[in-house]
């Protein structure tokens, strides 16, 4: 794909020990911002097995994903006083959410720990700004790896389930509600987690499993 092979060289060049060839990388993704798609493209580089991406070229992906996640997923018309250029630019295509909302879990499941910690503030992002009404796969794609035989399903639904609690566990209490059915969803599969847990010998794997569970 030739666009995915551009951003890709981009993103090399930003790395680049060359000022200049830094600078004009930064430059291209900068305005690459604006089209639609290119989260996408970023999103691909940094998780997708089936492309020959370093893990070096994988987390500058991921980095420049969260970043355009943050200030695109939903932008606010910025106050009277700010200066044309500090403003945000158009908000993300409502297709390219929708590609991020429904690979999100998996690719949180898959990815390495660096590259999930990004992930997880992207997850973030879009649960603050649409779950539940918009973000209802969230909770059943969870539930589902909670229920798997794998470990690295169930470690990475426990840590998406850890980002979706954490949104709303300090709200007021009628902003509470949606952490109601999250517990009612997925507590009894925990109990049963834990309880696998405690009866084996304990790994590393399974001390960082029950860490994110308990918490």
């Amino acid at each position: 794909d030739e666009s995915l092979q551009r951003v890709g060289n981009w993103l090399q060049s930003t790395i680049s020990p060359d000022k200049q060839q830094r600078q004009e990388a930064e430059e291209a993704l900068r305005s690459a911002e604006e089209q639609p798609g290119h989260v996408v493209l970023l999103f691909r580089l940094a998780v997708d097995p089936n492309l020959p991406v370093t893990p070096v070229l994988r987390h500058a992906a991921v980095i420049h994903m969260k970043n355009l996640v943050s200030k695109r997923w939903c932008v606010v018309e910025p106050p009277r006083h700010w200066k044309e250029k500090e403003k945000q630019g158009p908000e993300l295509s409502e297709a390219d959410k929708a590609v991020v909302r429904i690979n999100l879990a998996e690719a949180i499941t898959a990815a390495q720990p660096q590259i999930r910690v990004q992930l997880g503030l992207c997850l973030r992002t879009a649960i603050l700004n649409d779950y539940p009404a918009g973000y209802p796969q969230l909770l059943p794609a969870i539930c589902a790896r909670l229920a798997s035989s794998e470990p690295h399903h169930i470690h990475g639904a426990a840590f998406s389930l850890r980002v979706l609690c954490k949104c709303f566990e300090f709200r007021h209490a009628e902003e509470r509600l949606p952490l109601h059915d999250i517990i009612t969803a997925t507590f009894p599969a925990l109990v049963h987690l834990l309880g696998q847990i405690a009866v084996r010998p304990l790994s590393p794997t399974s001390a960082e499993l029950a860490h994110l569970i308990t918490k």
